[in-house]
């Protein structure tokens, strides 16, 4: 007899600042905050690569999304970086969603 294992899809978000990450993922809603360096977004990149991620969404953020970019990739993990001229048109798309939630989040709610 052969056993097999439903892996569910997990989709991952992620808000950008120049000092912190807020990640979020669906369909498991949960949603924590570290630090933007690179410290820190090489072992997020690390735990990701380890779970079933179909996509990681990003809003471009002037730069600062740079390190969490470099680490994702590096470890192997798909990520789109979304324009920030794209943010009230996904935002809109993704109706029911608050307004005030980072659009990845929003638009990780929706993905699945």
């Amino acid at each position: 007899m052969t056993q097999t294992t439903h892996t569910s899809a997990l989709y991952v978000g992620i808000d950008v600042s120049q000092e912190t990450l807020v990640v979020a993922t669906y369909p498991t809603n949960a949603v924590w905050v570290i630090p933007n360096d690179a410290d820190h977004c090489a072992a997020l990149a690390d735990e990701l690569a380890q779970q079933p991620v179909q996509l990681v969404l990003l809003e471009g953020s002037g730069g600062f999304e740079r390190p969490i970019v470099h680490a994702l990739q590096q470890a192997g993990v798909p990520v789109v970086i979304v324009p920030p001229a794209a943010r009230p048109l996904l935002c809109q798309e993704y109706a029911g969603q608050p307004q005030d939630r980072p659009c990845g989040r929003a638009a990780v709610g929706t993905l699945g």
